[in-house]
């Protein structure tokens, strides 16, 4: 669809034209030549209306060469970047009037919109919903009020007439969509025409000028300092014409509508709210007059838009509904593209409302719309489908949102390619929606994952540090610490530089510094350890829960990099600030501040003291068995091991024998192997050797099992070849 035919504002009519007159001073030379240049800038706007632009530039060239404007200076038409334009064109110009920093707040779409433009399908092709400026075009937001070329009266001047053709040539490019060729040429009528305001005609022309060139000049660069310069170039020109009465009220309302959206688009929603309500004031209810009412229907539609960007969606519902039926009334050919945003925008301001059914219908509607315009392999169909698998899940239609999502990856796959920016936001989805199947949402979320990898720009939000933290955990859990600690630390990177909460970002330290700790990198561990102490500290004070589960890790950095005086002191510390933050109630906590504490002196060879905290331990693993499933953990596991071990280094067999039993049972490989091996040396002490080769045998099948081994079985083994056991069940240990 040519997207000259989406704009409400066209018209074959010749009387709808923008029609300029001037002085009638001129000599009879000068007026033949304007005469020419009249008749063949009118004839080529004949052409541009009835969208036959080659005849219509081979026209508005031959008037440039008539002018002397291409003799006086040559002009390229697409060799220079859009980019240079603009950087020339600012360079002259203040980038904010106000002195206010205009804030953007950017969601994921815009993020994926702004990487997306170099490989963008939908770019320069007919598109209804997406946001990509390069495809806002497509559907009509009234971002370019003034549409039509402009015709030439036989009295205008030589300086109107030569900035006229210079526009129409900008035009003809503007509407063939070379918006690089556009903006010169805007470029240069603007030059011609100068900004001397001598004449309301003029003063027209340069507002013509400046708007065209300002929704050219988005749609090819979407930089806030070049939206702040076009916003203010323009707006300060408007105000005038506004002060001067010098145009039309319908005009001065498209104009306000128009940087209503470039305020939208930059973000300056306060700003936009304040333009688009004066047009709608302006315009009024327009009743009868098509050309109107596609304005009201405008304005109201961007109106929504500005609403619910600032999360007002009660506002933005009626203003969408609104614009919906003076839209549905209009009978031109892009009636279904405009429709079909309205009906977009309209779900999902139902949807933020909660609305589930509502929002489900309208959305049903313009995928409808889509796929009888556009085709179902087209991005406008893969982003309503994103939209309606959301719904889906809204309403806990689980299966459906499942379906809707695995379609929409297999469209955009097609059209995108896996690893385009406009799957992430998909990818993030259906992982969430698989979160009963690990292995099933971290291949959406490694999807995901990869593509961060390729566009780092999109990681700046909320959304991607949840996902980071789930893969982090799946990997923590997979005792993939490698990876685990990759995306914990981009996480990090991403919550410091979104300047997150401090206590979010002292968790994510926390979960580093436990990584590097089951990597034996205790140096690494400590740092990110008392980094994140440090935050909980300032925030919650000296006595909070979290600090004493901080140092108990710390406590164990210090143990294993020699400082076992620190470590001691640290973990004593940790238990006392635990029984003051529970007010003395016991937890399972208590029973790991307990075993840890009993596990260090053992350790440090305090076996008497270990022996006392680790009996606390025992008690209290049975008074709270009921509350607690700590039986099933492995710390009651190693409880009863250390207690056992303690037993041994007395001589007192008889007391250890039973803790080791206990250990065959414990829910751990590694505790019951170990079990087995003491279990295999007090048989073998008391000579029962057949029995401690049994124990041997078992405790090497459970290390086996674990991908580990003890050198420890080997020996005993050979100590038992020695004592001249039959072969073959001792040759299968040695």
């Amino acid at each position: 669809m040519n997207s000259n035919s989406m704009d409400p504002s066209d018209s074959s009519d010749a009387a709808d034209s923008i029609v300029l007159e001037t002085s009638n001073s001129m000599n009879d030379d000068e007026g033949r030549n304007i005469s020419i240049l009249c008749l063949l800038n009118n004839k080529a706007v004949n052409f541009m209306e009835k969208g036959e632009y080659d005849s219509a530039e081979a026209l508005l060239m031959e008037a440039l060469q008539v002018s002397g404007l291409e003799d006086d200076k040559k002009r390229e038409t697409d060799s220079t970047s859009p980019i240079t334009v603009l950087q020339l064109n600012l360079d002259a110009q203040p980038t904010n009037t106000s002195g206010e920093d205009d804030e953007t707040s950017l969601e994921i779409l815009q993020l994926i919109n702004a990487v997306s433009h170099e490989a963008c399908p939908s770019c320069y092709c007919p598109s209804l919903i997406t946001e990509c400026s390069r495809c806002r075009p497509s559907f009509d937001d009234g971002l370019d009020p003034f549409p039509e070329a402009i015709r030439l009266d036989e009295n205008s001047s030589k300086v109107i007439a030569n900035a006229t053709i210079l526009y129409n040539i900008g035009r003809l490019f503007h509407n063939q969509k070379q918006y690089a060729s556009a903006l010169q040429r805007y470029d240069e009528a603007a030059e011609e025409q100068g900004s001397v305001a001598d004449s309301n005609n003029r003063v027209r022309l340069q507002l013509v000028i400046r708007c065209s060139r300002a929704a050219v000049a988005h749609i090819q660069n979407n930089t806030k300092y070049a939206a702040s310069w076009r916003i203010y170039s323009c707006n300060n020109f408007l105000n005038f014409c506004r002060e001067c009465q010098l145009i039309q009220a319908v005009q001065l309302a498209k104009c306000l509508n128009a940087f209503a959206v470039l305020l939208y688009q930059t973000g300056s929603f306060d700003k936009g709210l304040a333009a688009v309500n004066e047009s709608i004031s302006i315009i009024g209810a327009a009743e009868g007059n098509a050309e109107d009412d596609n304005l009201v229907a405008t304005c109201y539609f961007n109106l929504g838009r500005i609403l619910a960007r600032m999360g007002r969606h009660d506002e933005a519902l009626l203003a969408f509904e609104h614009a919906l039926p003076i839209r549905r009334r209009n009978k031109k050919e892009h009636v279904t593209a405009n429709v079909a945003v309205t009906l977009f925008w309209l779900g999902q301001s139902h949807g933020k409302l909660g609305n589930t059914e509502q929002s489900l219908d309208a959305y049903r509607e313009c995928q409808q719309m889509i796929v009888g315009q556009l085709g179902n392999e087209h991005p406008d169909y893969f982003t309503v489908l994103k939209a309606i698998m959301s719904v889906y899940h809204d309403m806990a239609r689980y299966d459906d949102a499942l379906r809707v999502g695995e379609l929409a990856v297999s469209i955009g796959c097609k059209i995108f390619g896996p690893e385009h920016a406009e799957m992430a936001t998909i990818y993030m989805k259906l992982g969430d929606l698989r979160c009963d199947d690990v292995g099933a949402a971290m291949k959406w979320y490694k999807a995901f994952f990869a593509i961060l990898e390729k566009y780092p720009q999109l990681e700046n939000n909320e959304h991607t540090i949840a996902i980071l933290q789930k893969m982090g955990t799946v990997y923590h859990q997979e005792k993939n610490y490698v990876a685990a600690l990759k995306v914990y630390q981009r996480a990090l990177r991403v919550q410091r530089q979104l300047e997150c909460a401090h206590l979010q970002i002292a968790s994510t330290l926390f979960e580093i510094g436990q990584l590097f700790y089951s990597q034996n990198q205790f140096d690494e561990a400590l740092n990110a350890l008392q980094e994140g102490i440090c935050i909980q500290r300032e925030i919650l004070g000296d006595d909070h829960e979290l600090i004493a589960r901080n140092l108990l890790t710390i406590s164990q950095c210090l143990h294993y990099m020699g400082k076992l005086t620190l470590a001691l002191d640290a973990i004593y510390e940790a238990y006392r600030i635990h029984m003051l933050a529970s007010e003395g109630e016991t937890s399972v906590y208590t029973f790991h501040y307990l075993y840890f504490i009993g596990w260090m002196l053992y350790m440090q060879g305090d076996s008497e003291s270990a022996l006392v905290w680790y009996s606390c331990a025992e008690r209290f693993s049975d008074e709270m068995i009921n509350v607690y499933d700590v039986n099933s953990t492995r710390i009651t596991g190693w409880i009863h091991h250390g207690i056992a071990v303690i037993f041994v280094h007395r001589g007192d067999f008889e007391r250890a024998l039973p803790y080791f039993c206990k250990g065959f049972t414990a829910n751990n490989d590694r505790i019951r192997a170990v079990s087995y091996f003491e279990m295999g040396n007090i048989k073998l002490m008391r000579g029962n050797l057949e029995d401690a080769l049994k124990c041997y045998s078992a405790a090497d099948r459970l290390y086996q099992r674990l991908g580990e081994s003890s050198m420890l079985i080997p020996i005993e083994g050979a100590t038992l070849w020695r004592f001249e056991l039959v072969c073959p069940p001792a040759a299968c240990v040695a």
